[in-house]
């Protein structure tokens, strides 16, 4: 474990500070600066997530000092034992080399990708260890490992909501391990099937209304392919299991899956419990409500994409079919198993050599894992449900456990579904792969192993790229990096970025004091962070607060009641569409400009315009 856990978080490490997302880096950052400022997320400026993670970012940035870099040190270190769960879970499944493969696979393809501090990271690290408490439970059958898990939860949700997403698991396993527990009772309850099955059928309701199938249609076909297919075949699968479950009056199994899941609840509510209590206090839950229930509607309307395509979805399917092989009949493989090993191992090989060496087969084995998630679960239950005779009640346990995580932990991918957010689930989703590999007895593994080994050395070569986004296309930037020479920020980004930001932060601090405040927007909280400037208002993202700036006289009366001198407008478009209105109005009252253009990343002789400073002059 020990070798395992050093080469994956040293590789990890080596790319911790490549490669960024300007706003991103800016609201983790200026967040945590204006806590460390004695301000209150939700209560005094607008928090992207719950709140928890601005005030670990602050206690980086006392740690470590305030930059940039602080943020992605202190994710480094939840990392590390994020390393160790994943090959303590792999090595229950698979030999100690192939544990330790699994674990640098599972550590190429998360940080990475894109190594920004941000909470959906630290939703997987507590997912993969509160996974770890329910196996320890299954060994145990001490509760208070599922009080651990439920503690897991809590804590996830203080960094993002969707933290729930592994208490649903959670639950989801409680119910199964239930299902499974012998009983010597001889009376069948039905009422007690009809309250279960209702359970999940509303819970199959609550993904597809969260999904927005029930308000747009059945014709989101993507989005209910990827999100609401799984949760359905969790519902169906727990629903037939709960038929042909052990026995039991209604107050019996009730009372002993209640008591199951109370501890996993009590876990979960201890973290959000103090956290409203600590807002309470404030006399600002009103604010915090808002903040995490509220705002979020907004960030659903200006800040959405679409999964990639049916062709991509149907690029998985080749890749399943390799996963499942060893499902087939045994007297299929009678005397061919070297055979087709040694054809699968060679086709697999072939595969992963061309997708290095062209862009176009890279994309379709990268689609083929990307999209594979619902097929995967599908299969998996469905060998549960059909097999449940040949596996042992721990190795189902398992195997169900790793499978309604990644179910609800794909969730994560819903609204914005660029392939990046996938990868907040993928380690998950190669364990659920490994272990259902690992259950197959028909043929030899080497084809799958080749292919994991495959992947692993391209996303070493192909997923660590500057720019995350490349990082998912297989292409690397051909402009070249660059390592910002700012004080606040040394990472290596994308050249033409290096070059705006270090123009744009040396113009402000020429025109502005270090104690100033200026104005930036739309979506650019990263300017005040690099220029080490004072931001006057609650704005972090324009589309939170459109209220602010839709009445332009009273916004910029405001601005210069606050002695702003300065402001900043992004011409490029993140999320916000700048307010022509509110740049006519401040032109009235900043005489001085200055634009700042960025090199156009497609063709080197164009310039664009990237900022513009609207400024007054002592």
């Amino acid at each position: 474990m020990v070798l395992a856990v050093v080469v994956s978080s040293g590789y990890v490490f080596v790319h911790l500070q490549t490669g960024w997302v300007p706003w991103d880096e800016g609201q983790l950052a200026q967040s945590a600066e204006r806590v460390l400022n004695g301000e209150v997320p939700h209560r005094d400026f607008d928090e992207m997530y719950t709140g928890g993670l601005t005030y670990l970012n602050a206690a980086a940035f006392k740690m470590f000092g305030v930059c940039c870099e602080s943020t992605r040190w202190m994710l480094w270190l939840f990392f590390m034992p994020f390393c160790c769960s994943i090959f303590w879970l792999a090595a229950r499944a698979c030999p100690a080399w192939a544990a330790a493969l699994v674990t640098f696979a599972a550590s190429a393809i998360s940080l990475p990708v894109y190594t920004a501090a941000l909470p959906s990271w630290y939703n997987l690290f507590f997912l993969t260890f509160g996974i770890v408490a329910s196996i320890k439970f299954i060994e145990s059958e001490k509760k208070y490992w599922l009080f651990v898990a439920g503690l897991c939860a809590g804590v996830s949700v203080l960094f993002k909501v969707t933290g729930l997403f592994w208490l649903a698991a959670a639950m989801l396993f409680v119910v199964y391990f239930e299902q499974t527990k012998p009983s010597s009772q001889q009376s069948r309850s039905i009422g007690f099937d009809l309250f279960v099955v209702g359970c999940l059928a509303l819970f199959a309701m609550v993904g597809l209304k969260f999904c927005g199938i029930i308000d747009s249609g059945i014709g989101d076909g993507l989005n209910f392919a990827h999100l609401c297919l799984p949760m359905i075949a969790v519902s169906l699968f727990l629903s037939a299991g709960q038929i042909r479950s052990t026995r039991g009056s209604f107050a019996f199994r009730f009372l002993r899956l209640l008591n199951l899941q109370i501890p996993v609840l009590a876990g979960a509510l201890i973290p959000v419990a103090a956290w409203i209590g600590f807002y309470l206090s404030l006399g600002a839950l009103d604010s915090l409500y808002e903040g995490v229930f509220i705002l979020p509607l907004a960030r659903l309307a200006s800040a959405s994409h679409a999964f990639p395509g049916w062709m991509h979805l149907l690029a998985a399917v080749p890749f399943v079919v390799l996963i499942v092989a060893g499902f087939v009949d045994r007297g299929f493989l009678k005397n061919r198993n070297s055979w087709l090993t040694f054809v699968g191992v060679a086709m697999v090989a072939a595969a992963w050599i061309a997708a290095y060496w062209d862009v176009f087969y890279w994309q379709m084995l990268f689609h083929a894992f990307r999209n594979c998630l619902p097929m995967i679960v599908v299969a998996a239950l469905g060998y549960l449900y059909v097999a449940r005779s040949q596996l042992d009640r721990q190795r189902r346990l398992e195997l169900f456990l790793l499978t309604a995580a990644a179910v609800t932990g794909g969730l994560i991918q819903f609204p914005f579904s660029i392939d990046i957010y996938y990868f907040y689930i993928a380690p998950v989703v190669l364990l659920v792969i490994v272990y259902l590999v690992q259950t197959q007895v028909q043929w030899s593994k080497a084809v799958q192993v080749a292919w994991l080994a495959g992947f692993a050395i391209l996303a070493v070569f192909k997923m660590s790229t500057v720019y995350p986004a490349n990082n998912t296309i297989g292409i690397t930037n051909p402009n070249g990096t660059k390592k910002l020479r700012l004080t606040r920020c040394s990472m290596v980004v994308p050249d033409f970025d290096a070059v705006v930001y270090e123009e744009l932060v040396e113009k402000i601090h020429q025109l502005s004091g270090p104690q100033d405040a200026i104005f930036a927007g739309p979506d650019c909280p990263e300017v005040y962070f690099l220029s080490g400037r004072r931001n006057p208002t609650r704005i972090i993202y324009d589309f939170f607060r459109p209220e602010i700036v839709s009445q332009p006289e009273r916004f910029i009366e405001q601005l210069r009641q606050s002695d702003v001198r300065l402001i900043v407008f992004r011409r490029e478009v993140a999320f916000s569409d700048l307010n022509r209105e509110l740049e006519s109005e401040a032109k009235r009252f900043f005489a001085k400009r200055y634009d700042i253009y960025r090199r156009d990343p497609c063709d080197p002789n164009r310039q664009q315009l990237a900022f513009t400073i609207l400024y007054n002059e002592d």
